[in-house]
């Protein structure tokens, strides 16, 4: 490994000394791109941070799946919350005409025994 870094550096100073050959610094390019590939990729940081940032993405998807799901199902039981309180809304609303309707015949009826007693009131006061 050290002699390895050796001929790294002194390849990297000859380099410097002939920055006009291009095609020798592609080369030794390519060299330190496979020596690095050789290596471990738990020995790479770039490595670490991809997945760091693949567990954080699927956490992340994982987490709004979730919340996604709570919400619609407490959509779903205010739907259904507000689907049984308008039915039973209707339906006091049912038994209040119905007797609205009783009251109204009561009413009717009431009005028919006051004419009667009106005019059996009158025939007793013509009689007398």
């Amino acid at each position: 490994m050290d002699q390895s870094a050796a001929s790294q550096a002194n390849d990297h100073a000859e380099i410097q000394t002939q920055p006009e050959d291009k095609t020798k610094l592609e080369c030794l390019k390519l060299q330190l791109e496979i020596e690095a590939l050789k290596n471990p990729f738990r020995t790479n940081p770039a490595h670490w941070i991809s997945l760091a940032t693949a567990v954080l993405a699927i956490t992340a998807v994982f987490f709004q799946y979730r919340l996604s799901r709570t919400e619609f199902i407490l959509a779903e039981a205010k739907s259904v919350q507000a689907k049984i309180e308008t039915e039973k809304a209707q339906e006091a609303t049912k038994h209040l005409r119905e007797e609205i309707q009783g009251l109204e015949q009561d009413i009717a009826v009431k009005g028919k025994q006051r004419d009667e007693l009106q005019a059996l009131l009158r025939n007793a006061d013509f009689a007398s």
